[in-house]
């Protein structure tokens, strides 16, 4: 292949007295500005667009893939009065849409469609939330995958798009008050306008907007302190009295700070104030609030504090459980809902407010649990299931009568039951047994061509999640040849969603390129 040429330049910096060569740095600018930069991105997809096309039988692999894709992948629903909210992609869409459904089983109305928003299809629906009486949706617009986002608010009853605009929105969450009357959300200042898409991320700060008004008008909530870079992103608790503001530094590590929206002042109070540890919101009784935490646990511990108390004070509820990790909890129909990660696969269990347990919640298969809608008082429980071998189910589980059912299934046009999903161990090289899951077509019992991947790092855990690119060749009627298995090392010790493990260890990363699919 004739790669096209990429220019060298001269530039050599000194650091710390060693001289360091960056002849490529040039390619560091951004192509939607620098003409260089883009005739460089052009001539290497020509060149790797032209190569795809001539491969053999990547037009039925094409077909194939499509054909696997294309079934309907929605979100857990958020429950606001009588109405259900999420978002819907029918199966190859470029974006998904919001909707909502009626409580009644209505007909789905679509509130969001990102297609309409620009001509090449590149802006997003990322952040959203639904005020507390459903009147509202506020709406984060992604252009061009950048982390900036421009906030807008949506009447739903109308579908029309209010005058509200909040711009410089970034690494946000979007948190309505009880009452509707505006959000709180986190941004940057404005940067000069030559330097939009460089701008340093210092200065961050949680600001509230009132509906009506102009972003200038916005009232400051918290900020940073000077001489720190830190993120903050914002929650409401369901009852509407507190704002909790997590801010972090990255990965691994946050601060926690509550507002009590009672108070005129909306004075921040600090709840953890020193680094270190991972803490995140559970559920709130009133002013007796639950963490999950690696504070003192390595594999997660949930406690509770009384804010009540001019001296606050952590009660562990739910110990750490030896081998297993505490991965999320969420305080929906009087009960603490908590997965727990279990050689790289969840259980869910059930804890009474006083940290008894209160049995588990039987779940389809092993697998993937979480994504958890629902509110203190309510009934129902939203959950999201997958895995190997089940393609990513929405569950709406009734909290009082235990009962776990199928709210919405995808049709995938494959032969699920020809899919055989395994557990084993493989010993590292200190001893430590790490999981493999093997995946494999039910009927192959002789050694075949295998992939092999495995990762293990950063708290990051290789969960069990439905992968339609891995089944090209196995079909509804009489399977055919490929794929024959696949193997996933993990270690046993890691987090689902946030760094909760201090320990190092060895991980299966081998390869071994298969022979051709077809």
């Amino acid at each position: 292949m004739d790669y096209p040429r990429t220019h060298r330049s001269d530039l050599v910096e000194d650091h710390f007295g060693i001289q360091v060569a960056d002849p490529f740095r040039w390619l560091e600018a951004d192509a939607r500005e620098n003409e260089e930069v883009a005739a460089w991105v052009r001539s290497q997809d020509k060149l790797a667009r032209a190569h795809l096309a001539e491969l053999p039988s990547r037009a039925r692999l094409q077909h194939r893939l499509t054909q696997l894709f294309d079934h309907r992948r929605l979100t857990a629903p958020r429950k606001r009065g009588d109405n259900y909210f999420f978002t819907r992609n029918s199966g190859l869409d470029e974006q998904a849409v919001l909707v909502v459904v009626s409580g009644g089983g209505g007909a789905e109305r679509i509130l969001l469609d990102p297609s309409r928003w620009s001509v090449d299809g590149a802006t997003a629906l990322a952040e959203w939330a639904v005020s507390d009486e459903g009147r509202h949706v506020a709406f984060a617009q992604q252009d061009g995958g950048s982390d900036w986002r421009t906030i807008r608010v949506l009447d739903v009853e109308t579908g029309a798009v209010l005058s509200d605009e909040v711009a410089w929105a970034r690494f946000t969450a979007i948190a309505w008050a009880k009452d509707g009357s505006g959000f709180f959300y986190s941004r940057f200042p404005e940067p000069p306008a030559e330097k939009g898409f460089e701008a340093p991320v210092t200065d961050h700060a949680v600001y509230f907007h009132a509906l009506g008004t102009h972003q200038a008008e916005d009232r400051l909530v918290l900020d940073t302190p000077p001489g720190q870079v830190l993120i903050h992103t914002v929650e409401a608790t369901p009852d509407g009295r507190f704002l909790i503001v997590y801010s972090s530094p990255g990965a691994g590590s946050n601060l926690v700070s509550l507002v009590d929206l009672h108070d005129a002042d909306w004075r921040p109070r600090p709840i953890v104030s020193e680094f270190g540890h991972n803490w995140t919101y559970a559920g709130n009784v009133r002013q007796l609030f639950f963490f999950v935490t690696d504070s003192g646990a390595d594999r997660g511990r949930i406690v509770a504090v009384d804010l009540s108390n001019s001296a606050l004070r952590f009660i562990e509820l739910v110990p750490e459980h030896g081998s297993r990790t505490i991965s999320d909890a969420a305080l929906i129909g009087g009960r603490l809902l908590v997965t727990v990660l279990v050689d790289t696969h969840m259980e869910l269990l059930r804890y009474d407010v006083n940290g008894s347990q209160d049995g588990a919640v039987k779940l389809p298969g092993i697998g993937t649990v979480g994504g958890f809608q629902g509110r203190p008082d309510d009934y129902e429980a939203f959950l999201v299931f997958t895995s190997y071998d089940a393609p990513t189910t929405i569950y709406r589980y009734h909290v009082a009568q235990r009962n776990l059912t199928i709210w919405a299934e995808p049709q995938i046009p494959i032969d699920l039951d020809g899919i055989m999903v395994e557990q084993r161990f493989y010993p590292s090289k200190d001893g430590t047994r790490i999981p493999l899951s093997v995946i494999r077509r039910a009927d192959q019992a002789a050694p075949a061509p295998t992939i092999l991947y495995g990762y293990g790092g950063y708290g990051i855990s290789m969960l069990p999640t439905f992968a339609p690119r891995s089944w090209p060749g196995l079909r509804q009627a009489a399977p055919t040849r490929w794929p024959v298995s696949v193997a996933a090392a993990n270690t046993g010790n890691l987090g689902m969603t946030r760094d909760v493990s201090r320990r190092s260890r060895t991980c299966l990363t081998t390869s071994s390129p298969p022979r051709s699919i077809w």
